[in-house]
């Protein structure tokens, strides 16, 4: 509403959490605050290297602290997995320039008279199933009204920056007296309602007054007015939050992006001259939430009916455009959303040919599992089951293209670990890293391989599979980690992989495969917890080893690949 463009958070800061935040913890937090609003992200607690009386790690303002574990996280090169925030900081930037280009958009603002935001997902009454269904809201205050953006224009308040759809008037929901308003307020929402913006009120204003001390007449003022509101055709009025569902229903709003069904998925819209750009995220720390992959269409509003809609990849930078996506009859974009716990997707709709410098084949529907875009720009289909299956191209054609058999799933239970043990030095600063051997038959946590107990530190994980006949054309496969602890990299015959989605253990080896033996290796990243319940047990000891490393299950996935057209 001011026109600010960044809006920051102090990131990481969990209580007890010195030497023992995981990045997959830390990234299931940020995704959400991001859905939310926020756009960047202001690491807590980066350490020094020394200080007077400061034990290895090193100094750290916040660990120990009071004589604990500490608050928040001491980031830095004393932490094993840094050399793998790289990654991570590649993927947060760029998710970050998504979200701080063009203006946040949101379907609904919540004027709020005072009180508490709220917790949770904060709104959940705008329908029967609130938010988990797409729509999005944003509190405001009535200050907020007197900025010079606060205009209606085409039924939209701030059409230049939110274009709030709708204003649902709250009263002072803490006390539950008589629900007060401004009288310049009240002054404002008459315009609004006339200027043709719909408004939701909740309660009974017929006893409405002023907040503070009331001027003579101010409250009969304030009533009057309020009848006047109340009244207009743009305005309904009802007795509580269950009954705002009813309201949206009878002014015809429409959310700009709607959910196939009742999920976990949040969303984030932002609008600039070029794109809409839609943030989705996978909900998975909110009290209650399913912590369960999200499997459904997204149908998305857009500016133009000609858009088209391209995968953002804020993992690796990729831009490509989507192929397999269906318009509906009013001009929207409906495609599937298949995020993991936590894990994020970056749509964006733009014109044809603003992005790529050819006209490419899509697909309106298919049986397979996936449609993806090879590196010439072919459409093919891939599956992990054999079989025929039947593709619909957006021209009307319907193909049908066959998986012949595909080889078995292989687990990879054998592998070899190398450790780089992270160790106290001479100095504060210092760490010693000698490394250790291991030969494991089955993959379980460091705690369980002798030796390993109180190790911290990064492990290298290496495996040899041996591919037949099948692999020499029309075949690849996933490498499913199972469950790694905590930052991971994947290197397959010499090729260090693009960064891997760290909520998301499931690679794409394919392209890296051949027949023949093939070495895989997984390289992870720990805390450094673990060595310091031995190396500082007097503020440490207390804390529960983690389970680093690789656990797995690890396996060797096949699918199907072959040309659409």
């Amino acid at each position: 509403m001011g026109g600010k463009r960044v809006l920051s958070n102090e990131a990481g800061a969990t209580a007890g959490g010195a030497y023992a935040t995981t990045w997959d913890a830390t990234l299931r937090k940020l995704v959400t605050q991001y859905a939310a609003g926020v756009n960047q992200a202001v690491f807590h607690g980066f350490a020094y290297a020394e200080a007077p009386g400061a034990a290895w790690p090193g100094f750290a303002a916040f660990s120990p602290y009071n004589g604990g574990g500490g608050y928040g996280e001491a980031w830095g090169p004393r932490q094993p997995y840094w050399g793998h925030v790289p990654d991570i900081a590649g993927y947060l930037s760029r998710t970050q320039l998504i979200l701080q280009t063009g203006v946040n958009r949101a379907d609904v603002g919540i004027l709020r008279q005072k009180g508490p935001a709220g917790t949770g997902l904060g709104a959940p009454w705008f329908t029967a199933e609130g938010v988990p269904v797409g729509w999005t809201h944003l509190f405001l205050s009535p200050r907020l009204l007197d900025l010079p953006s606060a205009k209606v224009c085409d039924g939209r308040l701030a059409p230049e920056g939110p274009a709030f759809k709708a204003l649902v008037i709250e009263g002072d929901v803490l006390s539950g007296k008589d629900r007060t308003m401004q009288i310049d307020v009240a002054e404002k929402l008459i315009g609004y309602a006339k200027a043709g913006l719909p408004l939701i009120a909740i309660g009974d204003w017929s006893d409405a007054r002023v907040p503070g001390l009331a001027g003579p007449g101010d409250n009969e003022r304030l009533r009057a007015l309020l009848a006047e509101l109340l009244a207009l055709p743009k305005v309904r009025v009802v007795p509580d939050r269950p009954y705002v569902p009813e309201a949206i229903t009878a002014l015809g709003l429409r959310r700009d992006v709607e959910y196939a069904q009742r999920s976990w998925l949040v969303h984030a819209h932002r609008a600039d001259e070029e794109a809409d750009y839609f943030f989705f995220a996978v909900d998975s720390v909110t009290k209650g939430a399913a912590n369960t992959r999200v499997d459904h269409n997204v149908t998305l509003t857009t500016r133009r009916r000609d858009a088209v809609p391209y995968r953002l990849d804020a993992w690796t930078g990729a831009v490509e455009p989507l192929p397999l996506y269906s318009r509906t009859e009013d001009g929207r974009i409906r495609l599937r959303v298949t995020p993991d716990p936590g894990a994020t997707a970056i749509v964006a709709l733009v014109r044809p040919g603003a992005w790529s410098d050819r006209p490419y084949v899509s697909a309106a529907g298919s049986e397979a599992a996936e449609v993806l875009r090879s590196a010439g720009g072919r459409l093919e289909i891939r599956d992990v089951r054999p079989g025929t299956y039947r593709t619909t191209l957006h021209d009307g054609r319907t193909v049908e293209t066959v998986l012949g058999g595909l080889p078995e799933p292989m687990p990879l239970t054998r592998w070899s670990l190398t450790v780089e043990d992270w160790q106290p030095g001479s100095r504060p600063s210092q760490t010693l890293k000698p490394r250790r051997e291991s030969v494991l038959d089955a993959l379980v946590p460091w705690p369980s391989v002798p030796g390993l107990q109180d190790v911290s530190g990064i492990g290298r994980y290496r495996t040899t599979v041996h591919l037949g006949a099948p692999w020499t054309g029309g075949y690849g496969a996933y490498l499913d980690l199972g469950e790694v602890f905590d930052t991971f990299r994947v290197t397959v015959n010499g090729h260090r992989l693009s960064p891997a989605d760290q909520l998301t253990p499931r690679v794409d080896v394919g392209p890296y495969l051949r027949r023949g033996a093939n070495t895989v290796e997984v390289e992870v990243a720990t805390t450094l917890l673990n060595r310091l319940r031995v190396a500082n047990a007097s503020v440490f000891g207390v804390a529960k080893r983690q389970n680093y490393g690789l656990v797995g299950p690890v396996r060797l996935t096949p699918y199907g690949r072959a040309p659409l057209i």
